[in-house]
């Protein structure tokens, strides 16, 4: 059946095997119609009880019985070209379908598991191959014209494929497949199995997409009543559920692998030995395969690296690629140059799908190289794969890691300039604001530092003569730190304004730091030395009233308070002018302030207590001296 040895059943043999062909299917029909419904329905429920008089090999008996029977009535009926009356086939079918029920399927699924796990290679061979003819069988109830054998077809497909915990064995079958291990027999019954439950869900899938009312009609229009409406009802519910059935997913997730590829490659490097049928299942596989989309092509994304835009576009990628391995490529090498073939009609197809692909790898390969290499390599994940081949490895993933890289390279940059303007500011601010902002404030400090009570700082006298006020260094810094914040908002007329108050209060300042110079020259010169009573007198009353004038010129502040207070030199006696000035020199250093009662025994004399230190000339310098 499965080879191009003549070894199946066809019109073109002799006499004798049309003799003998004739007379096992007088028995097989003969058979069917009486008692193939009786004898399987008295085996079903000898393996549903688990009788006592099975035996061992029995489970595999009973399979291979069914087996020849399906196989049978598929030559015979189904592809004999119509040949056999309709009533005929109608009985038949309907006595083969006792064999096409929930159980029996169930039987076949739970052996094929139990004999791979006891490694029982023969017995699942032969489960498989009646797996395969019950397919068929199926196939060929869902497309009858008899309403009552559709919806059976149905209600095993719903319980098969679509329901919650589907019992299909197909994904394991081919994922449990050895090389050297099975017989080409079975990998044509794997072949054909694949092709068959593919081809009917992918119908089944488009019918109920389009819309699924034809069978409620045809039950209608035969039949009225409740038994009509029952089944329109279920045919409805499993049209609804059939439709959600995602066929894509199926075919690419559980089906599609590159082991599935290898299996189907080692059957079609046997090309010459398999019948035409074979190829062309093998060729519709890998036509479908190819067709199936991993991904589907987007925008362009554009971003920049460096100083040049770089554009990623995503191809619109398929499993073909799977097909792009060394033992494919080789067999498909080896078909085209096969001169055999090349005059065969029935290899026309296969042929034209082995030079198709053999383009697309060469096309891919131009583009990328390395496909040379991972044509050598087994590869796991056939949708990343194929993705990230078809898109030169630039995958989803790759994108996203360059724009997360490229988001963050321009955070930094972003980091850096707001530092580094962050930075100038600093730096202009210190350099033009911050030193003027500090001598000010130092400026307002020392202006302000003869209302400072004991209670805000201490006054120490350092080494350098210098006064360091501890209270005021806080005020200072903190003052400092407004004026510097505040500078950073100003416009340009404030600080003109600012920088004019600013020089005023320098020249202030310069004006009383002289006038403390001046003041502190004169409290040492008063200790210096001693002169002669004759000059005392004679400077006392020609220094008095310069002094004073001179005050009153630099302390314009003073005012009038300062000529009130002063009070007219009174002259001293010659006799007693050398006593008078050891007194007032006395009192000078000393300092005391009640003295002045003493020395001049509270009579109306009017000599300054302050000032009158200070009217006193002690210059060695002056012209007397």
């Amino acid at each position: 059946y499965h080879t191009r040895s003549g070894a199946a059943a066809t019109t073109d043999a002799g006499a004798v095997t049309l003799r003998t062909q004739r007379s096992l299917h007088r028995f097989c029909s003969s058979f069917v119609s009486r008692c193939y419904g009786p004898v399987m329905k008295s085996l079903k429920n000898e393996f549903r009880r688990d009788s006592v008089r099975l035996e061992d090999g029995d489970k595999v008996i009973f399979f291979r019985i069914v087996w020849f029977f399906f196989q049978w009535w598929r030559t015979y009926r189904l592809e004999g070209g119509g040949k056999v009356a309709e009533t005929e086939d109608k009985t038949a079918v309907g006595q083969l379908i006792f064999t096409m029920d929930v159980f029996t399927f169930n039987l076949v699924f739970t052996s094929t598991d139990t004999f791979y796990q006891h490694k029982k290679h023969p017995d699942l061979m032969q489960a498989v191959a009646l797996y395969q003819e019950m397919m068929q069988l199926l196939t060929a109830m869902y497309h009858s014209e008899d309403v009552t054998e559709h919806v059976m077809a149905l209600g095993l497909m719903d319980r098969i494929f679509y329901n919650a915990d589907p019992i299909d064995r197909l994904p394991k079958l081919l994922s449990r497949w050895v090389p050297g291990t099975y017989t080409r027999e079975y990998l044509c019954d794997l072949v054909e199995l694949c092709h068959t439950t593919l081809t009917l869900l992918e119908t089944n899938a488009k019918y109920c997409v389009e819309g699924g009312s034809e069978e409620a009609a045809r039950v209608d229009s035969k039949k009225k009543g409740a038994n009509a409406k029952q089944k329109n009802d279920a045919i409805t519910r499993m049209n609804a559920i059939a439709a959600e059935f995602d066929f894509t997913s199926y075919f690419a997730r559980k089906i599609v692998s590159q082991h599935a590829v290898l299996l189907y490659t080692r059957l079609l490097s046997q090309y010459r030995t398999n019948v035409p049928r074979i190829s062309d299942r093998i060729a519709a596989f890998f036509v479908r395969l190819s067709r199936v989309e991993v991904s589907t092509a987007d925008d362009d994304a554009e971003f920049e690296e460096g100083d040049e835009e770089v554009k990623i576009k995503l191809k619109t990628s398929t499993l073909e690629p799977l097909l792009w391995n060394i033992q494919t490529i080789m067999v498909l090498g080896s078909i085209l140059n096969d001169s055999h073939l090349k005059n065969d009609p029935e290899s026309a197809s296969i042929l034209s799908f082995a030079s198709v692909i053999i383009r697309h790898y060469a096309r891919a390969a131009q583009d990328n190289p390395m496909l040379h290499v991972e044509s050598l390599i087994k590869h796991q994940n056939a949708h990343r794969f194929c993705e990230s081949v078809t898109n030169l490895y630039v995958t989803d993933e790759v994108r996203m890691m360059v724009e997360r890289d490229r988001l963050l390279d321009g955070m930094i940059e972003d980091d850096k300039e707001h530092e580094q303007h962050e930075q100038q500011q600093e730096e202009r601010v210190e350099h033009g604001i911050s030193v003027n902002a500090r001598r000010t404030a130092a400026i307002e400090a020392q202006a302000a530092r003869a209302d400072i009570s004991d209670d805000e700082g201490e006054v120490e006298f350092g080494v350098d003569g210098t006064d360091e006020i501890e209270g005021a260094r806080e005020r200072i810094e903190e003052k400092a730190k407004k004026i510097k914040i505040s500078n950073k908002t100003l416009t340009e007329e404030e600080r003109e304004k600012h920088e004019e108050r600013r020089k005023k209060m320098a020249e202030l300042a310069q004006k009383r730091k002289e006038k403390a110079a001046a003041e502190n020259k004169d409290k040492g010169e008063d200790t210096a030395t001693e002169a002669t009573s004759d000059d005392m007198v004679a400077t006392t009353e020609d220094d008095g009233t310069e002094s004073a004038k001179r005050t009153r010129e630099e302390s314009p502040e003073a005012g009038e308070g300062a000529d009130n207070d002063a009070v007219p030199a009174v002259p001293v006696d010659e006799d007693d002018a050398p006593k008078a000035a050891k007194r007032i020199k006395k009192t000078a250093v000393e300092g005391d302030d009640d003295s002045d009662d003493e020395m001049f025994g509270g009579t109306d004399t009017a000599i300054a207590k302050k000032p009158a230190a200070s009217t006193i000339n002690w210059d060695d310098d002056s012209d007397e001296d």
